[in-house]
This record gives C-alpha cells, sequence and structure tokens, in this order.
C-alpha cells in the first residue's frame, strides 16, 4: 500500500511538471524577422564582398550585438551580412540576399538593447533612414567595384547602368 502511495505521488509530481514547463525554448524556436524587401539593380555578391571587406577592419572590441538569431551569421555566412553605420545614430542593419535582398533586423541602442524584429516597431523616419543608409551602402558598392574595372553589366542586373536603385518595402507603403 505504501509503494503505490509513493508512486501517485510521484506521478503527480510529474504532471505538475510537465504542465507547468510549457513555456520552456524549444530547439528550433526563432525570432520572427522583419524580412522587408529592398527592391535594388545592385549585384548582391558584389555588396556582400563588399561587407566582408568593410567589415574586416571593424574594432571587434566595441562588442557589436549579437542577432536575435544568431546562428543566421555563423550557420549562413553567405546569405547573411550585418551593414555596420557609425554615423550618429549608430545602427546595424542584419541583409539576407538569395538573389533579393530584405532586412530582416535593425540594431539601434537608442531604440532598444536587442535587435528590433517587429515591422510595427520602425517610425516612417526610422524607414527613410534605414533606405538612405543602405542606399548609401549601395552606392558605395558601385565606386569600390568602378575602381577595380569591374563592367556595368556585371554590377548591374539591370538597366540603367549607371544609377543605383533603392527601394525598401515598408508598411507604410500601402
Amino acid at each position: 500500500m505504501k509503494a503505490i502511495c509513493g508512486m501517485r505521488i510521484s506521478i503527480v509530481i510529474l504532471i505538475i511538471f510537465f504542465c507547468s514547463c510549457n513555456n520552456l525554448y524549444k530547439a528550433g524556436n526563432r525570432v520572427p524577422l522583419m524580412d522587408l524587401k529592398i527592391t535594388t539593380n545592385v549585384n548582391d555578391k558584389l555588396v556582400y564582398r563588399y561587407l566582408d571587406t568593410i567589415n574586416s577592419k571593424l574594432d571587434t572590441s566595441k562588442g557589436y550585438p549579437f542577432l536575435a538569431n544568431g546562428g543566421d551569421l555563423k550557420y549562413f555566412p553567405d546569405i547573411n551580412k550585418i551593414a555596420y553605420f557609425a554615423d550618429s545614430p549608430f545602427e546595424a542593419y542584419h541583409l539576407s540576399s538569395i538573389g533579393l535582398f530584405h532586412l530582416e533586423e535593425v540594431y539601434n541602442p537608442q531604440m532598444s538593447m536587442n535587435w528590433v524584429t517587429r515591422k510595427e516597431s520602425l517610425t516612417k523616419e526610422d524607414y527613410n533612414r534605414i533606405e538612405r543608409r543602405i542606399n548609401s551602402l549601395l552606392e558605395g558598392v558601385v565606386i569600390n567595384a568602378k575602381a577595380q574595372n569591374i563592367p556595368d553589366t556585371v554590377i548591374f542586373f539591370g538597366k540603367p547602368y549607371d544609377t543605383v536603385i533603392c527601394k525598401l518595402a515598408t508598411p507604410y507603403d500601402q
């Protein structure tokens, strides 16, 4: 009889334990990202090569932030890059590309100490600033590529071959 009573208590404890564990982290859970399309005519491979060159010169002692889904850069470095902008306000953008660019996350310590992954968290002014900065990045890619005598037909995916196109799709476009 004592053994049955002890077994019941163990079963009750296990049931309570498992019922209270519904909010624990599960492997594979990911923070949903913004996934905002960036329309451009600049070759994504050149952009990534340019970002690798710039990022290799960064002072890593500043302790730049990790991504909400940190594995993206570690396990998929060919399609995920971070663009850092030191001018005020300091920001970093997680860019992802498999032929088409997407803005996945924004880091701005004035907004949050975490990566911003929700589209609704950014204002229209934030989106305008982000688009201007990405445009300046793309213009830097073009200047760098032309300095290396890379043909316009390789730098740009299509016409015009002399103008950078950069349009960030935002929730305010609708």
